[in-house]
């Protein structure tokens, strides 16, 4: 059933807003769910009770080590290169989904070590929607890049825009300043 209204659900104290169009219900199949039980035993078990040296160890081993973020950018220019179902990036996502689960297991899926290479085999291209000045960028064909383009463009347009006028206004300004007359003859439209 396809409800074409705008529905607002209260669940738990929380509010979350459900907008069902049938444009936008997906016409291709769902993607099997990652399977990230790994079902292996926790490394930080110990036979006594946690102490606050434990709880330091364990909350600096997490900062120390977390890849959440550099995951999450090999991901997002994985995807952008070879797309969604492609392996590399499907295993990406699944060691991202692992890496959150990092400070409760205490397993990190990849070292350092192998993010580097991965980080390597991509080289030092990325989609434009990264706007870092150490890649170089390329334009992105992908949704992420068409919005980063278009904001671009807007924003330059509304720069020369307000470049354009305020330049006028002092030019004016510079004018009636400068003459001894009270009409000089320039209108700035807008």
């Amino acid at each position: 059933m396809i409800l074409k209204l705008n529905l607002l659900f209260f669940l738990l104290g929380d509010e979350y807003a459900v907008i069902w169009h049938s444009s936008f219900i997906p016409k291709t199949p769902n993607d099997t769910p990652y399977d990230y039980d790994s079902q292996t035993p926790m490394l930080r078990v110990v036979d006594r009770p946690v102490n606050r040296a434990d709880i330091q160890a364990t909350v600096l081993d997490i900062s120390e080590q977390s890849c959440v973020g550099k995951l999450c950018s090999l991901h997002l220019a994985n995807m952008d290169l070879h797309g969604v179902a492609h392996p590399k990036t499907l295993a990406i996502a699944g060691h991202i989904s692992e890496e959150l689960d990092a400070p409760k297991t205490g397993q990190h899926p990849l070292t350092p070590k192998q993010i580097t290479q991965l980080q390597s085999e991509l080289g030092n291209e990325r989609p434009d929607y990264f706007d870092k000045p150490y890649y170089k960028l390329y334009p992105s064909k992908h949704v992420l890049g068409k919005f980063t383009q278009k904001k671009i463009e807007y924003l330059l347009n509304s720069y020369i825009y307000r470049s354009i006028i305020s330049f006028m206004y002092s030019f004016r300004t510079q004018l009636d300043l400068n003459s001894n007359t009270t009409n000089n003859n320039l209108f700035i439209t807008c």
